[in-house]
């Protein structure tokens, strides 16, 4: 919705033409006089401006010309609407600016309103052809091109060696004491086995009587009991009754004693 900003310090034709432009379906912006009108229009940017020239304060020259120092209000067309009709004044508004140079005694209302949708719909061509010649601008960019990747070559990595992971054995199963006895005593006679193969040629190749002793004497050895075994019982010898000694006399001299029958 386009926005105008309406300057006129007669509250009476600020009303009416407020009321005429709002039908039109634009948005006005009511200001008393000039000083207030630059205020207004440095926050709001109109579309379009309509003031009248003779006001308490700064008049609509002074204001036109302070407007026209400004860059966003510089291109913003004005409407000059007053009572003043010598040509001094309208050369006077053209040369700073003014759009259109309205005398109030010769225009009605439907003037003003028509005035001001012309220069509505001349800005808002205007707006369009720059929007239009800036895109066409834009697009003639040539977009820098991207610099060419280089690739270098990479040596290449070696595969890994692969690594043989030993089998997981079984878990070792629980031995009898039976079992590791034998299994012990098979060892011991694989030792004496192997000394009986070596301590010969050694003492041969040595000529060394006392290494031939020990080695006989290894060999004729009984093995040493096994941790754990019950030891052999000793054998009893043998007693002949001829050697016992004769038993002693008895005691009581009323017994009867007979050294040749007890001799037996």
């Amino acid at each position: 919705m386009p926005k105008i900003l309406l300057v006129e310090d007669d509250s009476n034709l600020r009303e009416i033409y407020q009321a005429r432009l709002m039908a039109e379906g634009y948005e006005v912006l009511p200001a008393q006089n000039g000083e207030e009108a630059i205020v207004i229009a440095k926050q709001n940017k109109p579309d379009l401006i309509i003031s009248d020239v003779m006001m308490p304060r700064i008049s609509g020259f002074e204001m036109l010309d302070i407007l026209r120092g400004n860059p966003d209000l510089k291109n913003t067309p004005v409407i000059m609407l007053t009572a003043l009709s010598q040509a001094q004044e309208k050369e006077r508004a053209d040369s700073l600016g003014a759009s259109k140079y309205l005398i109030k005694s010769q225009v009605t209302l439907e003037d003003i309103v028509t005035a001001a949708k012309t220069l509505l719909d001349e800005a808002s061509g205007a707006n369009v052809a720059t929007a239009v010649a800036t895109e066409t601008t834009d697009t003639n960019i040539v977009a820098p091109t991207e610099p060419a990747v280089q690739v270098t070559e990479t040596t290449p990595v070696p595969e890994p060696t692969p690594v043989n992971v030993p089998a997981v054995q079984s878990p070792v199963e629980a031995k009898s004491p039976e079992d590791i006895l034998a299994a012990e005593e098979q060892d011991v006679q694989a030792q004496i086995t192997s000394y009986s193969q070596i301590l010969p040629d050694t003492t041969v190749a040595n000529d060394d009587p006392e290494l031939a002793t020990a080695a006989e004497e290894l060999l004729t050895a009984a093995p040493e009991p096994l941790p754990g075994s019950k030891p052999e019982p000793e054998p009893t010898p043998a007693v002949n009754d001829s050697e016992l000694p004769p038993p002693p006399p008895p005691t009581n001299p009323n017994s009867f004693y007979d050294p040749n029958i007890h001799a037996l």
